[in-house]
């Protein structure tokens, strides 16, 4: 099993943040290789179906919420992925605040490639939303 953390400092409102990087549902409003975020349910339990730009496909879950984020687990699609479970947090600092992705992973085989892959998914999507948010 792998984990990895991703730590990125915003100039802007931890709540400003929070609306974009912590609403579970709206995750290609942002993400630029996210193309679709087809949503089922509400709350925990809630599902979101994703279509990256590349045409891959995976399934996601909301496992619980928390003031600061959320909590994320793989359920379905990109093979060889066994287990990925993920958190999304906003922590304020000063004026600004520190989005923080974290996950642990686990695959089946390529583990590295895996690790590699979701960062470079990670690192991309938090940049887009640190650009969108510092406008």
């Amino acid at each position: 099993m792998a984990r990895l953390e991703h730590r990125l400092d915003v100039d802007a409102p931890p709540e400003d943040a929070l609306d974009l990087v912590g609403d579970f549902t709206i995750l290609s409003d942002f993400h630029p290789q996210v193309a679709i975020c087809d949503v089922e349910g509400d709350g925990v339990g809630a599902t979101r179906a994703l279509t990256l730009g590349d045409g891959s496909e995976a399934v996601e879950r909301l496992v619980a919420l928390h003031p600061d984020g959320y909590e994320y687990e793989h359920v379905a699609g990109q093979a060889p992925l066994t287990r990925y479970r993920g958190r999304v947090r906003v922590i304020p600092r000063g004026a600004g605040c520190t989005i923080i992705w974290s996950a642990e992973v686990h695959a089946e085989r390529d583990e590295v490639k895996v690790v590699r892959r979701l960062l470079g998914l990670i690192e991309t999507g938090a940049e887009s939303a640190k650009r969108f948010l510092e406008g």
